[in-house]
């Protein structure tokens, strides 16, 4: 059926842009909401975004966050793989098809697997975190100006982010922004950019491809 709706550019286009709006409006408002429902003191500082889903000291599960945040992760993880589907079809760039395929994996595995399972979590949500940030650089070498430069810097600005949580944890970044707040710089570009690729999508008219790229056509241009 899915495959059906997808037949051609345009549904595949539309498929995948309501896809990723929809993603990212869930995954933001789904944390949004998990931390204001979290039982216990939590803070963007010291928190990490994972913590949501996390058990407490006495091996509690905290609800209704844990409901709300793995919930929100599943429900943008399928719908992220929706998007794949839509753009294999409707945008022809097989990079960007993978990278995002890898986004809904990496997504609806840290939805399944929270941070007490501390092997597959870390695996989940490295594999969301990298494969957003490529695909916000991949998506910027198949679309025209300005678009380009947005999802350039989105891409660039996660992975940069990212690498001072691995690598930089002695430095300003880090300490200043503390690990709750230098993750959100990985992860909300990366969301940020699910919403801003979406609505690109839906506005566009031509097919990109590895033939033409930065051919996508907006409204209102001859």
């Amino acid at each position: 059926m899915l495959q059906r709706y997808v037949g051609t550019p345009e549904r595949a286009r539309a498929l995948a842009g309501s896809a990723l709006i929809a993603a990212g409006v869930i995954s933001l408002l789904g944390i949004t909401t998990a931390e204001a429902l979290f039982p216990e003191t939590y803070t963007t500082h010291a928190n990490e975004i994972s913590d949501l889903a996390g058990r407490s000291e006495e091996g509690a599960i905290r609800m209704p966050s844990w409901l709300v945040f793995n919930l929100a992760m599943v429900i943008s993880g399928v719908l992220l793989g929706a998007a794949a589907v839509g753009l294999r079809t409707g945008m022809g760039v097989s990079r960007v098809t993978r990278a995002v395929a890898l986004l809904a994996a990496g997504t609806l595995g840290v939805g399944l697997f929270p941070d007490y399972f501390p092997t597959l979590h870390r695996v989940f949500a490295g594999m969301t975190f990298i494969s957003g940030g490529v695909a916000g650089v991949l998506v910027a070498q198949a679309t025209g100006r300005p678009f380009g430069y947005t999802s350039a810097a989105l891409g660039v600005v996660a992975l940069v982010a990212l690498d001072v949580v691995v690598f930089g944890k002695s430095t300003f970044l880090y300490t200043g922004l503390g690990p709750g707040g230098i993750e959100r710089w990985v992860s909300y570009p990366i969301i940020l950019w699910q919403v801003a690729f979406g609505a690109y999508l839906l506005g566009s008219r031509a097919p990109v491809g590895p033939r033409h790229p930065r051919v996508i056509e907006t409204p209102g241009e001859p």
